[in-house]
């Protein structure tokens, strides 16, 4: 994960263990949707494992607390 798109997400520096964190998510996933293509074709409509894997860091980064306005 790019650090420089957490920054331009949240405005903040990402800690490091919040970046090792979703480097494994990426991990994980990646590896689920390359031994699940049908997963894949589902989330992102064709076989392509790394934008799925991609999609669900970004789908988990938008649900940090950080992101999340409240009032």
């Amino acid at each position: 994960m790019s650090d420089d798109v957490y920054l331009q997400l949240l405005s903040i520096f990402a800690l490091r263990l919040r970046t090792e964190l979703l480097a494994q998510l990426y991990g994980r996933m990646l590896a689920r949707y390359r031994a699940i293509p049908e997963a894949t074709r589902k989330l992102v409509g064709n076989d392509d494992a790394q934008l799925a894997a991609l999609t669900m860091v970004a789908h988990a980064m938008l649900n940090l607390d950080e992101t999340i306005t409240r009032e």
